[in-house]
């Protein structure tokens, strides 16, 4: 009986509301509350395009490193990083190497926004068509 009352979307909808709320009370205890920082991965890529366009190689643990001390400058973060992207990825953020990093933190930031709208939108076309628009993004 408690078999053909508990539909498979209500223990979906239960699992999804459940993740939601752990999801928000982590960010809320890691970023506001907490000392973490927004696009932390940033400032490596950015101090490594800055030291490739200089002729300085980024990757690897060496002494004085130059992108620890650049990470540092930028943005009070330790000197943990090590640079592991790709060259390709490199080479493109190469063609930008006059960039402030404030700048170039605004166009990540508007670039990862509209990824994240059109993410919304494709996926709202493919799993929720029947749906309502308030209560997909409500379950996001």
């Amino acid at each position: 009986m408690l078999k053909k009352n508990i539909s498979k979307e209500y223990i979906l909808s239960l699992a999804l509301f459940i993740t939601s709320v752990n999801f928000i009370l982590w960010f809320f205890e890691k970023f506001i509350f907490g000392d973490r920082v927004f696009f932390w991965d940033l400032p490596p890529i950015y101090c490594a395009s800055q030291l490739f366009s200089n002729n300085l190689s980024p990757y690897g643990f060496f002494p004085d490193n130059p992108l620890a001390d650049c990470v540092h400058n930028i943005s009070n973060l330790n000197e943990g990083f090590v640079y592991v992207y790709s060259i390709h990825l490199l080479k493109f953020f190469n063609l930008f190497p006059e960039l402030n990093f404030l700048i170039f933190k605004n166009i990540w930031f508007f670039i990862i926004f509209l990824i994240t709208i059109f993410f919304v939108y494709v996926s709202k076309e493919i799993f929720f068509k029947k749906k309502n628009f308030f209560f997909y993004i409500v379950i996001l």
